[in-house]
């Protein structure tokens, strides 16, 4: 979840960025219209942004349960593209849900649930593994992320 604000901030800003970079390019009679134009475009990049989770989209999502030493289910398989949504409970120790390659890195607390979401844009098999140390068995603890 921190990870897709972070993508969004970014996003943000870079847009914000390139028209501040534009404005500047500008005359100064065209400097008030330009803000405007930034203003209106912005709203418009952020309501882009946030509809990629909107009440609309569909979202492929899964319950899962973090225990020592295990993810169930172990094994999810989605098509490439899709929004995905990972309701995630901890049953005992704090456990960590990372898959490096889509931004994903949380941590969820003992008798915790917390909810993930990212766009599986790139087909593949990914490795979700704990990221948080767990027990012995902890270096066990992965599971597989298939977006056909």
């Amino acid at each position: 979840m921190v990870n897709n604000f972070i993508k969004r901030v970014s996003m943000l800003l870079s847009i914000f960025a390139l028209f501040v970079f534009v404005g500047q390019s500008c005359g100064s009679a065209a400097d008030v219209e330009t803000k405007n134009i930034n203003s209106a475009s912005l709203d418009e990049a952020l309501a882009e942004v946030d509809s990629i989770f909107s009440e609309d989209t569909v979202v492929k999502e899964f319950t899962i349960t973090a225990s020592q030493f295990a993810f169930d289910p172990a094994t999810i398989t989605v098509q490439e593209g899709d929004a995905v949504r990972f309701i995630v409970t901890s049953t005992d120790v704090d456990h960590g849900l990372t898959i490096a390659q889509f931004g994903v890195g949380e941590t969820i607390p003992a008798g915790e649930t917390k909810t993930i979401e990212f766009i599986a844009d790139t087909a593949g098999t990914y490795t979700m593994f704990c990221s948080v140390f767990c027990g012995s068995g902890h270096g066990d603890m992965t599971g597989t992320l298939i977006v056909e």
